[in-house]
């Protein structure tokens, strides 16, 4: 605005001087937004990748429950009354995976690159889960123990595949800090 008032009176100099360090003052701010956007990235970046560090710790405590689960359940007769424990870890196994998957769902929007596949391992153990607790209360071990190993296997599965979009997201972090 000063540029264009001293454009108007004939101060061609002063304009010139006022548009210079409008300029700058520019370039300025230009850089300070570059900032700030880096370092939100990196923020939000840390965030991801100490959700799926939490998520990775749940899955593999999940795999070893869901595998203790398979042991006990080879062990046991259908009319021992231990075996209704077993189903009742097995329904609390199910609800611990629907916890970390409430997670992955959050994760999977915010990292496209994962959501594709964490969708399909996810949809795998749902269906494999509800047979395994059918197959249990029918007192079908054979086949509970094996959807068990299926559930066991997507979780693993799961596991791998977020282990290397969090070695991924590291990367991209120590990338994104020595650019800068």
């Amino acid at each position: 605005q000063e540029s264009a008032g001293d454009l108007q009176k004939g101060k061609n100099r002063r304009a010139s001087e006022s548009q210079r360090g409008a300029s700058e003052k520019m370039k300025q701010l230009s850089q300070q937004l570059q900032q700030m956007q880096s370092q939100m990235y990196e923020e939000n970046l840390g965030e991801d990748i100490g959700a799926l560090r939490e998520i990775l710790e749940n899955l593999i405590q999940l795999s070893y429950d869901q595998e203790g689960l398979i042991s006990d359940l080879s062990d046991i007769s259908t009319q021992n009354p231990q075996y209704v424990e077993i189903m009742r870890k097995q329904d609390q196994i199910r609800d611990d995976i629907q916890m970390v998957e409430d997670s992955l769902f959050a994760l999977s929007k915010r990292q496209p690159m994962v959501e594709p596949f964490v969708m399909k391992e996810v949809e795998t153990i749902e269906n494999n889960l509800d047979k395994a607790i059918n197959s249990l209360n029918d007192r079908n071990v054979g086949q509970a123990s094996g959807q068990q190993q299926f559930v066991m296997t997507s979780i693993n599965n799961l596991a791998l595949l977020l282990s290397e979009a969090l070695e991924q997201m590291m990367n991209a972090m120590q990338m994104q800090g020595s650019g800068q």
